[in-house]
């Protein structure tokens, strides 16, 4: 299935053309210092505290609403700013200068942990998982893995089981299970048991009508909500201070982690005793995830399970509030939604499975994800990097293992690449029959799940799991939003959210 997302693909190598030894001899010698950067000074340049003073009690920010810091900070200082969040960062909003920040993550790109997870993992003594790997060991792990995951189709083969998950949030809703506050909770139930036929070559029950009786199952879902929410609350402590106190998100962190940790394991041995025993009986099942790993013969036993943790916990969370956020749009804009619903019903009908084929074919159900993406960018800026080289944005000199974060969040809603910014158009992603859009985007402008040999691990599974949830709605339902909660604010524990829960209405079509 080809799609809008190969104009990044073709971004990327048009950018590696050039070397960067060739922008280190090109860079401009008369570049001014990097401490010449615009940014906040004085209280908030104080090393370690600085970045405490850009937040509450001492502004309106907190650390759910940073994405409005940052445009405030490019609004006052312009499309290059240099401000102490820890350490120093420098925010790019120029499309130009994020294509060089894009030419300049070296072999091996570098970006941010969350460090209450580098603590976790150095005080049990875990193995990093393919996320938190740096250098050579990182590209080991990462390669073979980009085989199984990364290409268009690697998906589409899980697509038949994934149907009948879908088929039970269907369920779950006529069964009137979103209640008014609870649509993001079935959503991300909805993610873990679409995620766990990949990660575990099983169905785990998340989406079973009596999961309320399993209190096993409970825990997971609470323990990988609550890992990202401290996750969130904590990446504003100064990395000595969180390090040295014995904060109380430490503590709840680490209890949550090992829980989950343990459930993991647990599950993976299940899933790899199976896989010994099919494998003893001459079964050689192409559409078990962990099976086609083990025949690779490039990853140990312990690398897999690291593999089918980070699966399940990692992209869950963004899974259902990226689905949310595409449903609100669509609940808003009943003209889009109703396009959206002749689509699927043309293309697979009122109520048959989607298909591989079917998916190929069905362009506007991609255009208003990537949309969504757009108006409610799913992470508070946009890709980090520790740039391996040094470059010149702005005429300003940035040296070698500077952290950079794009401001792809604000440029999203840029009039200047966005006509009418605000408006929920998925129009403006379709292409005509020459591969072109009708108003040209830059294709370093929207990046939702990262560019280049660090993008997304788990993008394909996220994308499809989307498109499902989306098509068995909308064939079933018509969405509208409870008359007096049209309006939404954006909130960011790590991914997006709201500050307010959405409330859905879903009234089921005749």
């Amino acid at each position: 299935m080809k799609r809008a997302s190969t104009g990044v693909g073709k971004l990327w190598r048009n950018l590696h053309k050039y070397s960067s030894t060739d922008t280190v001899r090109d860079m401009d010698k008369n570049a001014r210092p990097f401490q010449d950067i615009p940014g906040p000074r004085g209280l908030y340049n104080i090393p370690f505290i600085g970045a405490m003073f850009l937040f509450k009690p001492f502004t309106k920010y907190t650390v759910e609403t940073a994405h409005l810091l940052y445009n405030a900070l490019v609004n006052q200082y312009g499309p290059l700013v240099r401000v102490r969040l820890g350490e120093w960062v420098v925010l790019v909003s120029d499309v130009g200068d994020m294509e060089t920040v894009m030419r300049s993550e070296g072999r091996y790109p570098r970006r941010m942990e969350p460090y209450i997870n580098v603590l976790h993992c150095e005080k049990y003594d875990i193995p990093k998982g393919v996320g938190s790997l740096e250098g050579e060991e990182w590209h080991k792990y990462r390669s073979p893995l980009n085989a199984r995951m990364m290409k268009i189709h690697s998906a589409h083969q899980y697509l038949p089981v994934q149907n009948e998950v879908a088929d039970d949030l269907v369920a779950q809703i006529k069964l009137g299970k979103i209640q008014k506050d609870g649509a993001l909770e079935l959503f991300f139930r909805y993610a873990c048991e679409s995620i766990s036929v990949i990660a575990y070559n099983k169905r785990l029950g998340y989406l079973s009508p009596n999961i309320e009786n399993d209190p096993s199952k409970l825990q997971d879902l609470k323990d990988i909500q609550t890992m990202f929410k401290l996750m969130n609350e904590t990446l504003t402590i100064p990395h000595i201070l969180l390090k040295a106190l014995p904060w109380k998100a430490k503590r709840e962190y680490n209890s949550a982690a090992n829980r989950i940790i343990s459930h993991a394991t647990d599950y993976y041995s299940n899933t790899l005793a199976n896989i010994k025993q099919r494998q003893n009986d001459g079964v050689v099942d192409e559409n078990n995830f962990m099976m086609s790993l083990l025949m690779l013969d490039k990853l140990s036993i312990e690398e897999m399970g690291s593999v089918a943790f980070e699966l399940f916990s990692s992209g869950t969370e963004s899974t259902a509030r990226n689905l949310q956020m595409v449903l609100y749009y669509l609940a808003r804009n009943p003209d889009k939604q109703n396009k959206l619903f002749q689509e699927v019903i043309e293309t697979i009908g009122p109520r048959a499975p989607l298909t591989t084929e079917a998916l190929g074919k069905m362009k506007y159900i991609f255009a208003c994800m990537k949309e969504s993406f757009r108006l409610a960018y799913p992470i508070l800026s946009g890709p980090q990097r520790y740039i391996a080289t040094d470059i010149v944005l702005q005429g300003y000199r940035i040296p070698a293992g500077t952290s950079v974060a794009m401001m792809n969040q604000k440029v999203a809603k840029d009039e200047k690449y966005f006509p009418n910014p605000e408006a929920f158009l998925p129009e403006r992603w379709l292409r005509d029959e020459t591969g072109r859009r009708m108003v040209p985007i830059p294709s370093s402008a929207v990046l939702p799940f990262g560019f280049g040999p660090r993008q997304c691990l788990g993008r394909r599974f996220a994308e499809q799991e989307i498109d499902l949830a989306l098509t068995k709605i909308v064939q079933h339902f018509q969405v509208d939003l409870e008359h007096g909660h049209e309006d939404v604010e954006l909130r960011y524990r790590i991914f997006v959210g709201t500050k307010h829960p959405i409330r859905f209405i879903f009234r089921t079509r005749s």
